[in-house]
């Protein structure tokens, strides 16, 4: 599920652009505290995928961070529309 949810967050970002295309984030400060939590996951999830690429990744020592991160990505989730 933490990969499935990761990955259609890193699609919206890459191939929707959806933090460079046309939404307007400044439009009140829930937007621009979901833009901050987006890129925030993002740029946390490339950096998880590059060490669980990089060397044996025990998902178990990570799972609560991965816990985290995955409720704050649900948190978010109304945002992810492009």
């Amino acid at each position: 599920m933490l990969h499935a949810c990761f990955q259609l967050l890193k699609d919206c970002v890459e191939q929707e652009n959806l933090i460079s295309g046309d939404i307007d984030w400044t439009y009140t400060s829930d937007q621009q505290k979901a833009k901050e939590t987006i890129i925030e996951l993002y740029d946390w999830w490339k950096e998880r995928i590059k060490q669980e690429n990089e060397y044996y990744y025990l998902e178990y020592e990570h799972y609560d961070e991965d816990n985290e991160q995955l409720h704050n990505l649900i948190e978010i989730r109304k945002y992810l529309w492009t």
